[in-house]
């Protein structure tokens, strides 16, 4: 198609801007996530209800929606680890907060709030990851404090743990059968992206263009970061080799655009 023809249909194709705004937000409905999240909170609940634990069931339920809080569409490594952070930290919190609260004296819930909170704070310094678990430390001992809940010392941190661990698992299912579809989706896009850049060049819908190419190649530099250092050592026959091969020929075509 020549440049002059591209002009004329430019107009047109800003005119249909609305509809194709409602059809992107419509394929961008996070389905997967959202069917996650209702099997996570539904499961320990049904289970727990079912076998006659219903505090237990709650206290696991309430593990599941933070674990449905740190859920996401990012790669599977990124987003595993940072839900066994949160499973990890909010358990040891909610650990510490039950034996605060079974000793019978207030002073010791508050140094328990006084130190998860100092804790929470420091390392919260140290990234992204750590600052999620801080925050679910303290959140844990608020529980284990705050909510008594009859049984041995260890089922409430035990019950949280497992409704956190519940929605990892279900967040990592996919990875048996699509191990690196999020990575190769994320490069796709630089394609298709570029494509439509250059068939917006030279009309008012230029800079949009190069703004969603900007956006979608950093999309791919962070979904590709876990395996650009390996890259090197991976054969360039594998799917893996290929990945990063088409992902850097997807920068080079990038900054070409």
């Amino acid at each position: 198609m020549t440049c002059t023809a591209r002009l004329r249909r430019a107009p047109t194709a800003g005119r249909s801007w609305p509809r194709g705004a409602a059809l992107a937000a419509r394929r961008k409905l996070p389905g997967a996530a959202m069917a996650r999240g209702a099997a996570g909170l539904a499961g320990p609940l049904l289970a727990g209800t079912w076998m006659g634990w219903g505090t237990l069931s709650v206290v696991a339920a309430v593990g599941a929606l933070w674990g449905t809080g740190q859920d996401g569409g990012d790669v599977y490594s990124s987003r595993i680890r940072r839900l066994a952070w949160t499973a990890i930290a909010a358990a040891l919190g909610c650990l510490f907060g039950e034996l605060a609260l079974r000793s019978d004296r207030p002073a010791a819930v508050t140094l328990c709030l006084v130190a998860a909170g100092f804790v929470a704070g420091l390392i919260s310094l140290y990234g992204r990851i750590a600052s999620v678990a801080g925050m679910h430390l303290l959140l844990g001992a608020v529980i284990g404090a705050g909510i008594p809940v009859p049984g041995p010392w260890w089922q409430p941190p035990l019950a949280l743990l497992s409704g956190a661990l519940w929605v990892c698992l279900l967040s990592a299912l996919p990875w048996l059968w699509a191990r690196h579809d999020i990575e190769r989706a994320a490069v796709a896009t630089v394609y298709r992206v570029a494509g439509e850049a250059l068939a917006m060049a030279g009309t008012q819908a230029a800079e949009e263009a190069r703004r969603r190419l900007t956006d979608a190649l950093d999309a791919a530099h962070r979904a590709m970061s876990g395996h650009l250092a390996s890259g090197e050592r991976v054969p360039g026959q594998t799917d893996l080799g290929r990945l990063v091969h088409a992902f850097r020929i997807a920068v080079l075509l990038g900054e070409a655009v």
